[in-house]
């Protein structure tokens, strides 16, 4: 028989149950953030911030994204002071780092793609007024289908461009180019 001056301590004490709430909170979350990346659709309002995303994620995790849907203000670039056109948002060297970001996500397999015109609203309605900016989105999609990016499952745009005929076209031969 043993004799004790103490009371036996508990079989866990309170360090041990806080230590194994985070041990468990660490395991939920090691398991879960590949799920959060890969089943999810990443929706990025703006091409900036794809940028700064790329900088702050793990390159693994931001490799393991599927499906990112980006809005573009494509006019952003297309605007003098005297609201003429100027040119086209692929002349701008932050168009050329997005597709460089998009081409290093290995696992992307569904883009869409929002392209607004914010412009299109100051033009009246007219034959000529989508041509203005239907040259523009051709520029957009074609630096998008020269991209190396490949391998995806499937690929959308969505844009307020009324002439949606001629748009059609261009992103079926884009779709034909970076889909598989």
């Amino acid at each position: 028989m043993r004799y004790y001056n103490k009371r036996p301590f508990p079989f866990y004490t309170r360090s041990d149950s806080c230590l194994a709430i985070l041990l468990t909170c660490r395991r939920v979350y090691n398991q879960g953030i590949p799920i959060l990346y890969s089943c999810n659709t990443i929706d990025i309002n703006n091409p900036e911030t794809l940028l700064y995303l790329s900088q702050t994620v793990i390159t693994s995790r931001f490799k393991s994204i599927k499906s990112l849907q980006i809005d573009v203000n494509a006019s952003m670039t297309l605007c003098t002071q005297d609201w003429g056109l100027a040119g086209s948002i692929v002349t701008c060297p932050e168009w050329k780092i997005f597709l460089g970001i998009l081409e290093r996500l290995e696992g992307l397999q569904n883009l869409r793609l929002r392209a607004e015109f914010d412009l299109l609203q100051d033009f009246p309605a007219g034959p000529h007024c989508d041509g203005l900016f239907l040259m523009p989105l051709e520029e957009m999609l074609e630096a998008i289908k020269l991209s190396s990016l490949r391998g995806l499952r499937r690929f959308d745009l969505e844009t307020n461009i009324r002439d949606t005929e001629g748009i059609g076209q261009i992103v079926e031969n884009v779709r034909g180019t970076i889909c598989t």
